[in-house]
């Protein structure tokens, strides 16, 4: 018989399934596998496009304007609008920053007159307790009255000891920041980027079509498998016959 039936699995002839029980069944010509290999293979690949390139450029041009055109207009539009406002931020906080050391200026410059009204108040009460008039004919008025003064300089400095920052060290300052900020940007973009194209390259479909799977698909596997087919069959076709006789 010519023709296999895959829905019983069996054999037919023309009529079986043309007129007989097996019409409408999943038939096979068994001749068909006689045909020259190329082919066949040919038939195997006859759904796939004779130019992938071609079918891909159809498909992607449109969608790679597209593309473009949403990064240069939406997305780098948002990113200029981000790096303005991270730029007036920075622009803030330093007048923030200006604002606030002339608020602190003016309450020590105001701190340093209420010290110097006691100070003065302090000294008047001294020179006053020790007769300050005879410090010329009276070193001892002297001498006390210099400890007491330097004791209340030596006061002073302890208690206005204060630093500030300049303009000059926020000029070396902010640029490194904002140059390691883009640097960290960049490094993570380029790497977060490169990770998206590779991930979509592998899962193309164009690039599964690859040597590698070529290669797994080895000639011994295959002679392996058609060994192992026929000795399945030929075992149950003796079974079979032995058990019929």
């Amino acid at each position: 018989m010519l023709y296999y039936c895959f829905t019983c699995g069996q054999s037919v002839c023309c009529d079986c399934f043309t007129i007989g029980t097996h019409k409408g069944h999943e038939i096979q010509d068994k001749c068909f596998y006689l045909l020259p290999s190329k082919f066949l293979v040919d038939k195997l690949f006859e759904n796939v496009t004779k130019n992938p390139y071609e079918e891909y450029k159809y498909y992607e041009d449109q969608a790679l304007a597209d593309l473009k055109l949403n990064i240069n207009k939406i997305i780098f539009d948002k990113l200029f609008e981000t790096l303005k406002n991270i730029k007036n931020k920075i622009s803030n906080l330093i007048e923030q920053y200006h604002y606030q050391n002339i608020q602190s200026f003016d309450i020590i410059r105001n701190s340093i007159r209420d010290i110097k009204v006691y100070y003065i108040k302090l000294l008047d009460d001294l020179k006053e307790k020790m007769n300050i008039k005879d410090i010329i004919n009276n070193e001892q008025i002297f001498l006390d009255f210099d400890k007491a003064y330097k004791k209340l300089g030596k006061l002073k400095n302890e208690k206005f000891q204060y630093n500030y920052s300049s303009y000059t060290e926020f000029n070396q300052i902010i640029p490194g920041l904002i140059k390691n900020m883009i640097n960290e940007i960049n490094e993570k973009i380029l790497y977060n980027l490169n990770q998206i194209v590779n991930d979509q390259r592998f899962e193309n479909i164009l690039t599964q079509i690859n040597m590698i799977s070529v290669k797994n698909i080895e000639k011994s596997e295959i002679d392996k498998k058609i060994k192992s087919h026929i000795k399945n069959n030929y075992d149950d076709f003796t079974q079979k016959r032995l058990t019929m006789n």
